[in-house]
């Protein structure tokens, strides 16, 4: 990234464009939400995914203009536990929903794993976003194109699923 068009965050480089629009959303660089990342935590238990942390600390209950909606409480029913296992499979460890997206489809979670690493998951599969915070913000937020899974992943997210239906 070009660092004279880009500027820097707790969570990593992110461009100019895409941390005025963090900004206008509500987001600031002190901003430390930890009551929700809190909740998350309780009501996952040992399920809970400590790369979450940050990401929900930073934008819990923020909407970013139709591309990105931040979960400000835990949404944890019968159809998110479903997809879990067949989501932590592909990943290859623990993940937890933490936002809802209009970045594939009619619509997609985003969900995080314990890596890390951030993926979109609608009906019809599943995609890799990116590796870390900052990089995920800039393809949810529409200022990259999805990059090249990890070569771990790549063979996974191939693979076909039943991601309607059990």
């Amino acid at each position: 990234m070009d660092m004279t068009d880009s500027k820097q965050t707790s969570f990593g480089w992110v461009s100019k464009k895409v941390y005025d629009e963090l900004c206008k959303a509500g987001w600031s660089p002190d901003r430390n939400v930890s009551a929700t990342s809190d909740s998350f935590s309780e009501a996952w238990g040992s399920e809970w995914v400590p790369a979450a942390t940050s990401f929900l600390r930073n934008f819990s209950g923020l909407s970013f203009y139709g591309r990105l909606w931040v979960w400000n409480k835990p949404i944890k029913d019968q159809d998110i536990t479903a997809a879990r296992e067949k989501i932590s499979d592909v990943a290859g460890s623990r993940v937890i929903p933490v936002a809802s997206s209009s970045f594939i489809g009619d619509g997609c979670l985003i969900w995080i794993d314990e890596c890390g690493r951030y993926y979109a998951v609608d009906s019809e599969g599943m995609v890799f976003i990116a590796s870390d915070m900052a990089a995920a913000l800039e393809v949810l937020l529409g200022e990259k194109s999805l990059p090249e899974p990890p070569p771990e992943l790549k063979e996974k997210l191939a693979a076909a699923y039943e991601w309607g239906s059990e």
